[in-house]
């Protein structure tokens, strides 16, 4: 079963439908890239993908009773490669955590995010910064 179907709207900007529930998701190329930055560019869904995947992991290890229940959110930075060819060379992320973790758990934590799917699909040449800071 296909995944998604990926259609060119003209102007830079695709508009892509997940095969499963019809969700719409609209790409445009970003403003040093000849688009307009009108809405996620295709590198930018993969640095929102890789902070997606990793709070996934981190909620299915609580739903799991790994660690408790905890809010989080993740401020995300894409940084581009500065000599061609044009790709990801770095996301840094600032993941927000707030609720009961422990001290000692958060080492675990925190290599836990670091599992997820999408992590391991970068591989070494896209260099991953996550930064936790707990409240």
């Amino acid at each position: 079963m296909k995944t998604a179907t990926v259609e060119y709207c003209g102007e830079l900007t695709t508009r892509m439908v997940h095969e499963r529930s019809g969700y719409e998701i609209t790409t445009d190329a970003p403003p040093d890239n000849f688009g307009k930055g009108a809405a996620f560019s295709p590198t930018d869904l993969v640095a929102a993908g890789l902070a997606a995947c990793m709070t996934s992991i981190l909620a299915i290890k609580m739903k799991q009773g790994r660690f408790p229940e905890v809010k989080m959110r993740t401020d995300v930075q894409k940084i581009m490669s500065a000599t061609p060819p044009r790709k990801i060379a770095k996301i840094v992320m600032d993941v927000y955590v707030e609720g009961p973790l422990a001290p000692e758990d958060r080492a675990e934590f925190e290599a836990t995010a670091h599992t997820c799917p999408v992590a391991l699909s970068l591989g070494k040449d896209v260099e991953i910064e996550a930064r936790f800071h707990y409240a």
